[in-house]
């Protein structure tokens, strides 16, 4: 079970590190827009006492 578990870790680590990096490529080749920063919910402003100025 443990037997080649580092080597599994790399090839996986690796594997994913590419897909994000191609994907990342294709959202900046196409200059696809970026998703709009989140807002925080208006219960937790109110509870955090934040205003909108």
């Amino acid at each position: 079970v443990w037997k080649g578990l580092f080597a599994r870790i790399i090839m996986i680590g690796t594997l994913t590190a590419l897909q994000w990096f191609i994907y990342d490529s294709v959202k900046v080749y196409f200059r696809l827009p970026r998703p709009p920063p989140p807002e925080m919910p208006e219960s937790l402003k109110k509870k955090m006492g934040l205003r909108d100025y």
